[in-house]
């Protein structure tokens, strides 16, 4: 389920990066707040992989470290990026677990 998986014999890193990161943007919204300091680093060094999925950028927001500057700064350089976010998507940005 959710935490990291060390690597088996025959995949190599970046496709077990990228297993895990499908797995992790088809976990359930309602539980992202689970997700461990390995899944955030994953989801953020990753994003170009699913930025143009505007439903997925929940996943990534809550992969942010918002008492840490330089993340959140990556946050304004990559929501320029993002694909936009239909209205009935956008209603997640008044969470408050979004300090910015």
């Amino acid at each position: 389920m959710l935490g990291y998986h060390p690597p088996t014999q025959n995949a190599s890193n970046k496709d077990l990066n990228l297993e895990r990161l499908n797995e992790l943007l088809r976990f359930d919204p309602l539980a992202i707040r689970h997700y461990k300091d390995e899944d955030k680093e994953l989801l953020r060094k990753c994003k170009k992989y699913y930025k143009h999925q505007s439903e997925k950028l929940i996943n990534y927001l809550f992969a942010i470290n918002w008492g840490e500057p330089a993340q959140v700064a990556e946050v304004y350089t990559t929501l320029a990026e993002w694909a936009p976010l239909k209205p009935l998507e956008a209603l997640f940005l008044l969470n408050p677990s979004f300090a910015d």
